[in-house]
């Protein structure tokens, strides 16, 4: 059996399939990213903001050192970060259109993140687990 819990691959792709979740219930498909302010309320909004950031540090870095952990450990803590967020704020039941437009953004800012550093790591994301 597959462990969905700690530092494991299929624990990161879930955080990855639970975002195309929320996308195909909430359908998110005509939206612009470019055009939407984020709102940062919660503190898990903003240590998830904080973190999407450093994906160019961690990049950088990885491409120093050349040690692939950096990224797994990057995506790991993304997965904890979104999974905290997914649990502290309401998506589909926001308090209103803007805030919830705003959260659909983090979700797939994450989900785009995930996507990019499974793929460097060889890894297929899944879209349903």
């Amino acid at each position: 059996m597959l462990a969905l819990q700690g530092n494991t691959a299929p624990y990161m792709l879930y955080a990855y399939a639970r975002i195309q979740g929320i996308n195909r219930k909430v359908g998110s498909e005509d939206l612009d990213l470019a055009s939407v302010e984020i709102v940062l309320d919660d503190v898990s909004e903003k240590s998830l903001a904080r973190h999407l950031i450093r994906l160019p540090r961690i990049l950088a870095e990885l491409e120093i050192e050349l040690k692939p952990h950096i990224l797994c450990d990057y995506i790991f803590e993304l997965s904890q970060k979104f999974n905290q967020f997914y649990e502290r704020c309401s998506i589909a039941n926001a308090d209103s259109e803007e805030l919830k437009r705003s959260r659909l953004v983090l979700a797939q800012l994450t989900a785009r993140v995930l996507k990019l550093s499974l793929h460097l790591l060889d890894i297929k994301p899944l879209e349903r687990l």
